[in-house]
């Protein structure tokens, strides 16, 4: 997946996998791949930027941390997409930010 995505990328984005922080205003996680613009980028260490897409690769040790937990801590974050990628079932759940309006501004899958 990570090869599709490095091959595929915008030329204006970047992709990086773990480790990664994605930081919210009261907690930080690691999602397993990041997709974000380089030109927001605000500072050298931490990169403090909003990734445009952040994706999870299920396990089953992590797969209701993945599914619950961080993706609303994802969502709190205002990070626009989130991926979840079943590796078992062959298959990806994808959740895009509305923001429409502020009622709008949820994930659906």
């Amino acid at each position: 997946m990570l090869r599709l995505l490095f091959a595929s990328q915008p030329s204006h984005l970047e992709v990086l996998a773990e480790p990664f922080d994605v930081l919210s205003v009261d907690t930080a996680v690691q999602p397993d791949v990041v997709v974000f613009d380089p030109t927001a980028l605000v500072g050298e260490e931490p990169i403090a930027v909003l990734p445009t897409l952040v994706i999870e690769i299920l396990s089953p040790s992590t797969a209701l941390y993945d599914l619950n937990t961080k993706f609303k801590r994802y969502e709190r974050a205002g990070i626009p997409a989130y991926w979840v990628v079943d590796p078992r079932a062959v298959r990806t759940r994808r959740s895009r930010r509305r923001a429409l309006t502020p009622a709008l501004r949820q994930w659906r899958p």
